[in-house]
């Protein structure tokens, strides 16, 4: 799960992706598999565009449930609500 938010846009956006447990380890497998030499981890805002094409290639392979919510109208001061509403959405 990541979220992300658009303040000047007023956009909460909130994305999980839903694994089969069974399908766990390989998912994890080919992710790993991605990370490049001392890279602690995968996050999309650290890639390039060419690694990101890479990543969502390999992502899209594995034929995930993806799950998006988008919660809109997100004023400044109300980053919690949204978050907690965007959540409750997903859930």
């Amino acid at each position: 799960m990541d979220e992300s938010m658009r303040l000047e846009g007023g956009l909460y956006v909130l994305a999980a992706v839903a694994v089969p447990v069974d399908r766990a380890a390989e998912y994890r497998a080919v992710l790993r598999g991605l990370l490049l030499t001392k890279q602690p981890r995968l996050h999309w805002r650290d890639e390039d565009r060419k690694r990101r094409l890479v990543i969502a290639r390999a992502v899209a392979a594995l034929s995930p449930t993806l799950n998006i919510v988008i919660g809109a109208g997100l004023l400044p001061a109300k980053q919690r609500r949204a978050r907690r509403k965007c959540l409750e959405r997903l859930l």
